[in-house]
């Protein structure tokens, strides 16, 4: 019994305790990279362009780490070792930037953090 006391006792003091909350660290910039000869402005919009690599990710800002609404990605892939992304959103410097995947990994995690103006 006296076990059971301590262990209500100590899931009390545990759910009673306020948790300590901590401001959103900064996100690190996305490093840029080149955007090379096949970048073609203004090429049709798809949702998706084949199957087999999936990239998720959040466009975010480097200041506050928060997601960026109204961010535009672009990508194209030249080879198969790389995929250029073009990023750019309201109040903040565009990017390019490549993506280097390894030998059948998917999905990946890509998060494109951009810096305020």
């Amino acid at each position: 019994m006296r076990v059971l006391s301590l262990l209500l006792a100590i899931t009390l003091l545990l759910i009673s305790t306020p948790l300590r909350t901590t401001a959103q660290a900064p996100c690190a910039p996305t490093a840029p990279d080149l955007e090379g000869p096949f970048y073609k402005p203004g090429a049709p919009i798809r949702e998706s362009t084949g199957r087999g690599l999936v990239v998720r990710g959040t466009v975010k800002s480097a200041g506050a780490c928060t997601p960026i609404p109204g961010a535009r990605v672009e990508w194209w892939q030249a080879n198969p070792s790389h995929i250029h992304f073009k990023v750019s959103a309201p109040g903040h410097r565009a990017l390019t930037t490549q993506l280097y995947p390894k030998a059948g990994q998917s999905p990946i995690a890509f998060d494109l953090v951009l810096v305020p103006e």
